[in-house]
């Protein structure tokens, strides 16, 4: 039997010494250059010019509260919404049956945008397992007020479940 590999040595080259020329040596180090001293200013001096902000804000209709003296500023998102798009699973059953239909799943989300207390409500109940599992694995970007992201419940999220032809 033949090997599949075969390792041969390679033959051994005779060691040749390199001769380096001598390092010139330094026998007298230079200090840095002297820099000015760092002044510290008095409280006086210190100056910062105002910062402008431009952002949208939306137009609000202040109804009853017209003769209000202020301004009304909104800030923040008024509803939870999804990151990115919650991935539905077809059922394969459905799938196979060519069963076609629609879902509103329920749920409230944490100030963190993690649902809870998911439900789904299908035309067929054969989607409503694979429609709150895909709403449950989402994450949502969660209202905020004043500044501080809050929970939020009664939210519908509606699927809808179609084969091409």
């Amino acid at each position: 039997m033949r090997p599949l590999v075969s390792i041969t040595p390679l033959p051994e080259e005779p060691q040749t010494l390199i001769r380096r020329e001598p390092v010139e040596r330094i026998s007298e180090v230079q200090p840095p250059p002297r820099l000015d001293p760092v002044r510290r200013p008095n409280s006086g001096e210190i100056g910062l010019a105002p910062v402008e902000l431009l952002t949208p804000t939306p137009e609000i209709d202040p109804g009853p509260v017209g003769d209000f003296a202020g301004t009304i500023v909104v800030i923040g998102r008024e509803t939870g919404v999804p990151v990115r798009a919650p991935i539905v699973e077809y059922p394969h059953r459905a799938l196979t049956r060519g069963i076609e239909g629609d879902c509103e799943v329920s749920f409230s989300i944490d100030a963190a945008g993690r649902p809870f207390g998911v439900s789904a409500s299908c035309t067929d109940e054969i989607f409503a397992r694979s429609s709150a599992r895909a709403v449950e694995q989402t994450l949502f970007a969660a209202p905020v007020r004043n500044g501080v992201p809050v929970g939020q419940g009664n939210l519908v999220y509606p699927i809808q479940y179609r084969l091409e032809d």
